[in-house]
């Protein structure tokens, strides 16, 4: 019986290691890379224009990434950050104010911001 019961226990913890559920939980994230959503907040435009964030320029210190070109469109990049790891990023953002036409260009304005990420897919608002 005892055999028995050595094998099964041998037998589980093979099954997690290979199912990948033998790591500690902290270990998983700790200085681990990943992705996560970065929102700016429009009121980085200023609150009296209602202009909105429509193109980001920027880098993380923390994890080395640097945007070479403007991401255009919306108010969201979706970075590489460093799990379990305080990341700090600075940011070129492009406000706009939508004319009744077309979106018209009303000025720049930098953004900075520190962040946690514990997990890949997270989302963050700066600004």
């Amino acid at each position: 019986m005892e055999k028995l019961r050595k094998s099964v226990a041998a037998l589980a913890a093979v099954a997690a290691i290979l199912l990948g559920g033998v790591a500690p939980a902290n270990a998983a994230t700790a200085n681990v890379d990943g992705w996560v959503y970065v929102v700016v907040n429009n009121s980085a435009c200023g609150k009296t224009n209602s202009a909105q964030v429509r193109g980001i320029l920027g880098s993380d210190t923390t994890s080395g990434w640097t945007l070479t070109r403007w991401d255009m469109g919306d108010n969201i990049i979706y970075p590489r950050v460093r799990l379990g790891t305080s990341n700090s990023l600075s940011l070129q953002v492009r406000c706009y104010k939508w004319s009744g036409a077309v979106w018209m260009p009303v000025g720049f304005t930098t953004v900075v911001g520190k962040f946690t990420p514990t997990r890949t897919g997270q989302a963050f608002w700066v600004g």
